[in-house]
């Protein structure tokens, strides 16, 4: 089967009891809109009902059987990362999608990992916004790419709540992240901060590498390259300039840090986008 001929999302509702196990090189969001099944993600059997949705990562192999002579319905939407911004045009991973300044949610101080995740639309509002989606796919009136965009985008953010680990306001390390993200040029020093909350350096950097994975440093690099990324798909500013912007003065620093973090450098990076 053919998918995305017209652009970089599409839905399939499909009505089969049975789907083999397979895997796919783009992202998919599945809602059960009528039935059950036991379904099977990478190392995890469940079973899936009415009401329940799930996102299959990029190379998760997942099938499912219907459990009962009651029709099945799964509404499939499809999409490449690129849907949300072009500059994710190599991103291969629903978390990293996540960290997308259009969305801003860290998926590595999530509770639970996402992509592993059977969600239960309790107030039926995870389906208006896949019926929204649907009907725009459908109708393909004025502008309606952006309309599934922007729907999918709340989609994820109403769905990570139900995932949060706390309340942002109150975490030491949302605050740190929250201080990165609104100052990525000139982002205060893990001493500041401390001394800002009234924690320890050796503590707030174990707690942050803990939660996150990476360090402080890392993350900052995480952040500048990000929006590197985002300036180089959707700008037309010099690579210098663009060094500038996310806070290296020394522009072979800046390429050096590009190339280790992104596999390629910056001017290829455009290059690419730009020829697909």
């Amino acid at each position: 089967m053919s998918y995305f001929e017209n652009g970089d999302i599409d839905v399939i509702v499909a009505t089969n009891p049975i789907s083999k196990s397979h895997s796919h090189d783009f992202l998919e969001l599945a809602y059960v809109a009528e039935g059950s099944a036991q379904h099977t993600i990478g190392n995890n059997t469940m079973i899936i009902k009415k009401g329940d949705y799930f996102i299959v990562d990029y190379g998760t192999e997942h099938s499912y059987y219907s459990t009962d002579d009651k029709p099945l319905r799964v509404i499939n939407v499809l999409f490449k990362p690129q849907l949300i911004d072009k500059s994710l045009v190599y991103c291969r991973s629903f978390n990293t999608l996540l960290n997308h300044y259009l969305i801003k949610i860290d998926a590595l101080a999530l509770k639970i990992n996402p992509s592993d995740t059977i969600f239960t639309d309790d107030d039926g509002k995870i389906l208006q916004y896949i019926n929204t989606i649907v009907s725009e796919k459908e109708e393909m009136k004025l502008g309606f790419t952006e309309i599934m965009r922007s729907t999918l985008i709340e989609l994820f953010i109403t769905t990570m709540r139900k995932i949060s680990s706390r309340d942002q306001n109150e975490d030491a390390v949302s605050i740190i992240m929250r201080a990165v993200q609104e100052d990525y040029v000139s982002p205060p020093t893990l001493g500041a901060i401390a001394l800002k909350l009234g924690y320890s350096v050796p503590y707030l950097s174990m707690r942050f590498k803990e939660v996150t994975g990476i360090g402080y440093r890392d993350y900052i690099i995480r952040v500048r390259m990000e929006e590197a990324r985002r300036l180089l798909a959707n700008t037309d500013k010099k690579i210098v300039e663009i060094a500038e912007c996310v806070g290296y003065s020394d522009v072979n620093f800046f390429y050096s840090v590009f190339k280790k973090t992104e596999g390629t450098s910056p001017a290829v990076f455009r290059k690419n986008l730009k020829n697909r």
